[in-house]
Protein backbone atom coordinates (compact mmCIF):
# COMPACT_ATOMS: atom_id res chain seq x y z
CA UNK A 1 0.00 0.00 0.00
CA UNK A 2 1.27 3.43 -0.89
CA UNK A 3 -0.07 6.93 -0.32
CA UNK A 4 -1.83 6.73 -3.70
CA UNK A 5 -3.44 3.28 -3.41
CA UNK A 6 -2.95 -0.47 -3.30
CA UNK A 7 -0.80 -2.46 -5.72
CA UNK A 8 -1.44 -6.20 -5.74
CA UNK A 9 0.64 -8.81 -7.54
CA UNK A 10 0.31 -12.58 -7.79
CA UNK A 11 2.50 -15.04 -9.68
CA UNK A 12 0.23 -17.39 -11.63
CA UNK A 13 1.92 -18.19 -14.96
CA UNK A 14 -0.66 -20.84 -15.91
CA UNK A 15 -3.70 -18.60 -15.47
CA UNK A 16 -5.57 -17.30 -18.52
CA UNK A 17 -7.04 -14.37 -16.56
CA UNK A 18 -7.09 -13.06 -13.00
CA UNK A 19 -9.17 -10.63 -10.98
CA UNK A 20 -9.15 -9.36 -7.42
CA UNK A 21 -12.54 -9.99 -5.81
CA UNK A 22 -14.01 -9.44 -2.39
CA UNK A 23 -16.34 -7.46 -0.18
CA UNK A 24 -14.89 -4.21 -1.57
CA UNK A 25 -16.30 -4.88 -5.07
CA UNK A 26 -19.24 -7.17 -4.19
CA UNK A 27 -17.27 -10.19 -5.47
CA UNK A 28 -17.61 -8.92 -9.05
CA UNK A 29 -14.91 -10.66 -11.17
CA UNK A 30 -15.27 -8.02 -13.90
CA UNK A 31 -14.72 -5.02 -11.60
CA UNK A 32 -10.99 -5.34 -10.90
CA UNK A 33 -9.30 -7.43 -13.59
CA UNK A 34 -5.55 -7.83 -13.51
CA UNK A 35 -2.91 -7.58 -16.24
CA UNK A 36 -0.19 -10.19 -16.83
CA UNK A 37 3.47 -9.47 -17.51
CA UNK A 38 5.89 -11.61 -19.53
CA UNK A 39 6.84 -13.64 -16.45
CA UNK A 40 3.36 -14.71 -15.34
CA UNK A 41 2.93 -12.04 -12.68
CA UNK A 42 -0.59 -10.61 -12.55
CA UNK A 43 -0.93 -7.05 -11.27
CA UNK A 44 -3.56 -4.44 -10.44
CA UNK A 45 -3.42 -0.97 -8.92
CA UNK A 46 -6.45 0.20 -6.93
CA UNK A 47 -6.31 3.96 -6.35
CA UNK A 48 -7.57 5.40 -3.08
CA UNK A 49 -11.20 6.49 -2.89
CA UNK A 50 -12.02 10.18 -3.45
CA UNK A 51 -11.95 10.78 0.33
CA UNK A 52 -8.42 9.32 0.56
CA UNK A 53 -9.50 6.05 2.17
CA UNK A 54 -8.07 2.80 0.75
CA UNK A 55 -10.01 1.05 -2.03
CA UNK A 56 -10.07 -2.09 0.12
CA UNK A 57 -11.17 -1.35 3.69
CA UNK A 58 -9.32 -2.97 6.58
CA UNK A 59 -10.97 -6.28 7.52
CA UNK A 60 -12.52 -6.94 4.10
CA UNK A 61 -12.64 -10.47 2.70
CA UNK A 62 -10.55 -10.79 -0.49
CA UNK A 63 -9.54 -13.53 -2.93
CA UNK A 64 -7.97 -13.78 -6.34
CA UNK A 65 -10.19 -15.34 -9.01
CA UNK A 66 -8.20 -17.10 -11.72
CA UNK A 67 -9.28 -18.80 -14.91
CA UNK A 68 -6.89 -21.75 -15.12
CA UNK A 69 -6.60 -24.74 -17.48
CA UNK A 70 -8.56 -26.77 -14.90
CA UNK A 71 -11.32 -24.17 -14.46
CA UNK A 72 -12.13 -21.02 -12.52
CA UNK A 73 -10.68 -20.94 -9.00
CA UNK A 74 -11.00 -18.53 -6.10
CA UNK A 75 -7.80 -18.60 -4.05
CA UNK A 76 -6.42 -16.85 -1.02
CA UNK A 77 -3.49 -14.63 -1.93
CA UNK A 78 -0.03 -15.99 -1.29
CA UNK A 79 0.67 -12.67 0.48
CA UNK A 80 -2.38 -12.54 2.76
CA UNK A 81 -1.58 -11.91 6.43
CA UNK A 82 -4.84 -13.13 7.95
CA UNK A 83 -7.52 -15.65 6.99
CA UNK A 84 -10.73 -16.92 8.57
CA UNK A 85 -13.19 -19.70 8.03
CA UNK A 86 -16.82 -18.65 8.42
CA UNK A 87 -18.94 -20.92 10.63
CA UNK A 88 -20.53 -23.66 8.54
CA UNK A 89 -18.35 -22.96 5.49
CA UNK A 90 -15.48 -25.05 4.20
CA UNK A 91 -13.27 -22.54 2.34
CA UNK A 92 -11.19 -19.96 4.12
CA UNK A 93 -11.33 -16.28 3.22
CA UNK A 94 -8.35 -13.97 3.07
CA UNK A 95 -8.75 -10.83 5.15
CA UNK A 96 -7.14 -7.58 4.00
CA UNK A 97 -5.21 -6.40 7.03
CA UNK A 98 -4.29 -2.71 7.03
CA UNK A 99 -5.54 -1.11 10.27
CA UNK A 100 -5.45 2.64 10.80
CA UNK A 101 -2.43 3.95 12.74
CA UNK A 102 -4.37 4.26 16.00
CA UNK A 103 -5.31 0.54 15.86
CA UNK A 104 -1.85 -0.84 15.01
CA UNK A 105 -0.12 -2.83 17.71
CA UNK A 106 2.72 -1.05 19.47
CA UNK A 107 5.32 -3.23 21.18
CA UNK A 108 5.59 -2.39 24.87
CA UNK A 109 8.87 -4.16 25.61
CA UNK A 110 12.25 -4.18 23.85
CA UNK A 111 12.98 -6.96 21.40
CA UNK A 112 14.91 -9.87 22.96
CA UNK A 113 18.60 -10.10 22.12
CA UNK A 114 19.55 -12.36 19.24
CA UNK A 115 20.93 -15.70 20.52
CA UNK A 116 24.61 -16.29 19.88
CA UNK A 117 24.07 -19.91 18.84
CA UNK A 118 21.97 -21.21 15.95
CA UNK A 119 18.36 -22.23 16.67
CA UNK A 120 16.53 -24.68 14.43
CA UNK A 121 12.79 -25.12 14.80
CA UNK A 122 10.54 -27.69 13.16
CA UNK A 123 7.38 -26.72 11.33
CA UNK A 124 4.67 -28.81 9.66
CA UNK A 125 2.70 -26.44 7.46
CA UNK A 126 0.03 -28.92 6.35
CA UNK A 127 -0.92 -30.19 9.80
CA UNK A 128 -3.45 -27.47 10.57
CA UNK A 129 -5.31 -27.48 7.26
CA UNK A 130 -8.07 -29.87 6.16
Amino acid sequence: RSAEGITYREWAPGAHSAALVGDFNNWNPNADTMTRDDYGVWEIFLPNNADGSPAIPHGSRVKIRMDTPSGVKDSISAWIKFSVQAPGEIPFNGIYYDPPEEEKYVFQHPQPKRPESLRIYESHIGMSSP
